[in-house]
């Protein structure tokens, strides 16, 4: 089985409510922390300038940099479209459409994801506002 296999296996088929997902936690949450390497490391990209990597390891980094993240949204779903092996990492290029709490706004963009895999767990998580930019770090456009 391919890396990108084995992470579409960990992955939920349904779209994902995140605002929901990381403020009630219940099994989804379970789920997602039982696939992370406890020291799995965590990253949103790009960093804002000089703030320096804060760290973000395992379950709970994961939990911490999307609760930060979503701060400013009511919700925020999320659908996978795709799992393409890299030799860097696989590469998740995402959908999403969010709404504001303040004054409802919605948001749309198309991120993505590169994680890799150490003994089917998932070791690196990292998520780019900018595609280009994440298959690069997969290694596709090299």
């Amino acid at each position: 089985m391919s890396d990108a296999e084995s992470v579409r296996s960990l992955w939920a088929d349904d779209p994902v409510e995140l605002v929901h997902l990381f403020q009630h936690g219940g099994s989804e949450l379970a789920d997602l922390a039982a696939v992370l390497d406890p020291d799995t490391e965590i990253s949103f990209r790009p960093e804002e300038p000089g703030a320096g990597d804060p760290g973000l390891r395992g379950p709970e980094g994961l939990a911490e940099g999307w609760i930060d993240w979503l701060e400013p949204y009511e919700s925020y779903l999320l659908v996978i479209e795709d799992f393409i092996d890299g030799p860097e990492g696989v590469y998740m290029p995402a959908r999403v459409t969010a709404r504001t709490r303040r004054d409802g706004v919605e948001v749309t963009h198309e991120p993505a994801a590169v994680c890799t895999l150490r003994n089917g767990r998932i070791r690196r998580l990292f998520f780019y506002l900018d595609r280009a930019e994440a298959r690069e770090a997969a290694g596709l456009d090299e």
